[in-house]
């Protein structure tokens, strides 16, 4: 199934940056415009108190998002990590290529995930990235907390209960049940610079390869997944010049392809280059038709067609 997301990894590492500066980005809009609301507004009590509980449902929201994106990110790349193996054909007909039962299995999974403990929707994440790599469990603890007073805020106006007791386990605030929880600025402040070593962690977590994958990466991949590898080694035939652009080199062009090879190459000029570049003689459906989607070469095109780029 990973043959058929191949195309899609071209895109990855600049998702993967994004995600990280928009959540900061996010983070220090929310700062920003929490202080000016404190500082600058007439707020009575009742007012403070809604201007707090939002913000830290902002904060929180920031954190959830961030996730389930990368998740997101990375299982609609390797579905191959997906625990469903099976496409029923009246969803595949529903929804009409495989690329979109790709990611609707994916949104369900991440789904599924976010309704779990905090501490264990974030391992599953990093566990998708890196096996080796975990985030900190007092981070993990403090994080778990401030989310159970974010959801206790929204299911019990914030007042104490054993739900929140369980879901905060370690930290939760030593209070009597059914007296409300206090946040303040000295506990927003708490949570902002919690949530800044979380994003931190998290990023740490990912190999710099991941966040480097570029179109050359995705396109190395792809040749390699197919026959002409067996010919013309990638390192042979193409010279890479950053993350984002290859080129051919004369050995490409000196090998003596055979028709059914030329056609395959032809596809690959023509990621490079459009469907004018010198020396491409066949277009993609008639490649398409020598090389099949129940071929591997078949799956890499389709990939192609799912998630299309060029250099």
């Amino acid at each position: 199934m990973n043959l058929l997301t191949l195309a899609r990894r071209a895109t990855f590492g600049h998702s993967l940056q994004t995600r990280f500066k928009e959540a900061r980005a996010r983070l220090q809009s929310g700062k920003e415009y929490s202080k000016s609301v404190r500082t600058t507004a007439q707020l009575n009590s009742v007012q403070i108190d809604f201007h707090e509980f939002t913000y830290l449902a902002g904060l929180v929201s920031l954190t959830e998002a961030l996730l389930a994106d990368l998740g997101s990110d990375f299982l609609s790349r390797y579905p191959g990590h997906l625990k469903e193996k099976t496409i029923p054909l009246n969803t595949l007909s529903e929804l009409g290529s495989v690329g979109a039962v790709v990611d609707s299995l994916v949104e369900k999974t991440i789904n599924d995930w976010s309704y779990d403990r905090f501490s264990n929707f974030a391992k599953y994440i990093v566990e998708l990235y890196n096996k080796k790599s975990s985030l900190d469990e007092e981070l993990l603890e403090h994080m778990a907390e401030i989310k159970a007073t974010r959801d206790l805020y929204i299911h019990a106006n914030g007042r104490i209960n054993r739900v929140y007791l369980n879901k905060a386990g370690a930290k939760s605030r030593n209070i009597q049940s059914g007296e409300k929880l206090k946040l303040g600025t000295a506990y927003l402040s708490h949570v902002e610079k919690t949530i800044v070593k979380f994003i931190d962690q998290l990023e740490n977590c990912i190999p710099e390869k991941l966040k480097h994958m570029g179109k050359t990466s995705a396109f190395r991949e792809m040749w390699d997944a197919t026959a002409l590898s067996e010919c013309v080694r990638f390192e042979t035939g193409w010279k890479v010049v950053d993350d984002n652009m290859v080129r051919p080199k004369d050995e490409v062009f000196a090998w003596a392809w055979s028709g059914s090879e030329k056609m395959l190459l032809d596809f690959f000029l023509g990621v490079y280059g459009g469907n004018t570049y010198p020396g491409r003689e066949h277009d993609l459906m008639s490649t398409l038709s020598r090389w099949p989607p129940t071929t591997n070469e078949g799956q890499v095109i389709s990939s192609w067609f799912d998630a299309p780029f060029w250099f």
